[in-house]
């Protein structure tokens, strides 16, 4: 996402830009921490949810699928792959 909320890939300008924290172009982590876990997602992690899901991949509308088997994973993933095509295509129609 930018800055504007809007969904688009990344530029080879910003893959190429020499900075401490382009994880494209340096070995290991950057210098410091480039986010920190709100209160939700550190409750999360203290307090696990039960379940038999060990997958999961976004579902093309801002959250995610979860799935039990790598067989239900696999259908998950070719659906956000065709998700994904499409909305590549419109944004290169469009333009």
């Amino acid at each position: 996402m930018n800055a504007q909320g809007q969904r688009r890939t990344i530029r080879q300008s910003e893959i190429e830009l020499d900075t401490g924290y382009n994880t494209y172009r340096i070995d290991g982590l950057p210098p410091t921490p480039i986010a920190n876990p709100g209160r939700a997602a550190l409750e999360a992690t203290a307090n696990p949810a039960t379940t038999e899901a060990l997958f999961f991949v976004a579902d093309g509308s801002g959250g995610h699928i979860f799935a039990n088997t790598l067989a239900e994973h696999q259908a998950n993933v070719r659906r956000w792959r065709e998700i994904e095509a499409e909305r590549l295509a419109q944004q290169r129609g469009g333009r």
